[in-house]
């Protein structure tokens, strides 16, 4: 399901995280592969490093769930153990899918408090040793360098479902859709202080571009016959009408300029993200702010 634009985001996200960890512990190992089951490619990896404990994030809402019971399932005949951690926004949040509807959801959560942030420590420890000429199977193996786009994109074609996706899209001219390459926690945070400080109009403007520019893209779309998504062009045409991105629904902007950086890669947590839309909100009424939150 990797866009060429989310395999580019999802490679500047890592390679942030990588100069994130060089800072705190001197060196971080990547093991990168595309894998038709990721859990047995995990549990190889973590054998051939000798690590005993296995950390995953486990979350209801996880498209990984399965993944997560087989990788439980391989650790349980070895010596590894899995550790499943999560940090909600809320302590009611296992019960927010109970809601049948928005006004529900957001009485539910009216009365919630957001739970604290959880600090990272200003130091690890260093990893282990490990061989740079590890290689998983149909992979590109184990190192503290983030592969190239063209390393990755070879990378998908080893397994059917990637390989099935990547012919797709290079057989297609898809229009390149919403959204940025870039992804990290510095870029995550500039685009949470530009909302406050320009709300949804500057944030959009920062992302996307002025408004106008849709017409001159649905222009485009039209003379070259380019397949777009339902979804991208009822934006580009909300956006291009006199009201611009305010004829958006309230929070449309918000939710596409940070879901993937929040909720997808984990570049900024969502704790981090709501305590600084509540000071705003303390500090001045805002109803953009208040949407945001909700």
């Amino acid at each position: 399901r990797l866009s060429p634009r989310r395999l580019s985001k999802l490679r500047a996200a890592v390679e942030a995280l990588r100069r994130s960890l060089l800072e705190k512990c001197g060196g971080a190992i990547l093991h990168v592969g595309v894998a038709d089951d990721a859990a047995a490619e995990v549990h190889r990896f973590c054998c051939r490093l000798g690590a005993s404990e296995v950390y995953v994030h486990d979350d209801a809402a996880d498209l990984n769930v399965k993944g997560l019971r087989s990788l439980r399932a391989l650790c349980d005949a070895s010596d590894l153990h899995v550790h499943a951690w999560h940090a909600p926004l809320r302590s009611v949040a296992g019960a927010l899918g109970l809601a049948q509807a928005y006004d529900e959801y957001v009485a539910a959560i009216g009365g919630a408090p957001i739970s604290g942030l959880c600090l990272a420590p200003e130091t690890l420890p260093s990893p282990p040793e490990f061989r740079s000429t590890d290689v998983c199977e149909g992979g590109l193996g184990s190192s503290g360098i983030v592969p190239t786009m063209d390393e990755l994109t070879r990378a998908a074609r080893e397994t059917a479902d990637c390989a099935s996706q990547v012919k797709l899209r290079e057989a297609t001219p898809y229009a390149r859709g919403l959204g940025m390459d870039d992804a990290g926690e510095a870029q995550a945070r500039q685009s949470v202080k530009t909302f406050l400080e320009h709300g949804s109009e500057g944030l959009a403007e920062q992302l996307w571009g002025p408004p106008d520019g849709g017409v001159q893209a649905m222009a485009t779309l039209a003379e070259s016959a380019i397949p777009v998504s339902k979804e991208e062009w009822a934006f580009r045409r909300v956006a291009r009408t006199p009201s611009g991105y305010k004829g958006l629904i309230p929070g449309e902007v918000f939710s596409r300029a940070m879901s993937e950086q929040m909720l997808w890669l984990g570049c900024i947590s969502l704790r981090e993200v709501a305590t600084q839309l509540l000071v705003a909100s303390s500090n001045a009424s805002s109803e953009e702010v208040s949407t945001a939150l909700v």
